[in-house]
């Protein structure tokens, strides 16, 4: 309403004449709007800063929030959440205990890594099926 009021505040003066019925049914509904809910230029431009400040607001932490997707899409591409972007994998195998064990594993040389290697990825034993 205040926009409305702050772009067309000039053709509520007196001396102004609609060009058309469509333009003087505006002209009545805006000059009602502003009389009932007791609208000033200066209200107006106040509610009109107050608006522009929280669509700021909201672009800022919206770029923010597309940062931080960007940021999770990359450091997944980068090395974790697949077993096929890095050089370590999950294995599972029976311990000397015979009990099901996870360990992550060097893809290059085959030989345990220190399971923080492969944090991040999903346990799955699709590089070294044989248990």
């Amino acid at each position: 309403m205040c926009r409305n009021y702050l772009n067309d505040k000039d053709i509520l003066a007196k001396t102004y004449t609609a060009e058309n019925t469509d333009e003087a049914k505006y002209i009545y509904a805006l000059n009602r709007e502003v009389k009932y809910r007791t609208l000033t230029q200066y209200k107006c431009e106040i509610l009109a800063a107050q608006d522009r400040k929280e669509i700021a607001q909201g672009i800022v932490a919206a770029v923010v929030a597309l940062g931080v997707v960007v940021l999770a899409v990359a450091a997944a591409g980068a090395g974790g959440s697949n077993n096929y972007s890095s050089g370590y994998a999950w294995d599972q195998f029976y311990d000397g205990n015979y009990n099901l064990v996870w360990c992550c594993r060097d893809k290059s040389t085959d030989q345990l890594a220190y399971n923080s290697a492969c944090s991040g990825q999903y346990q799955n034993d699709n590089t070294w099926t044989g248990k």
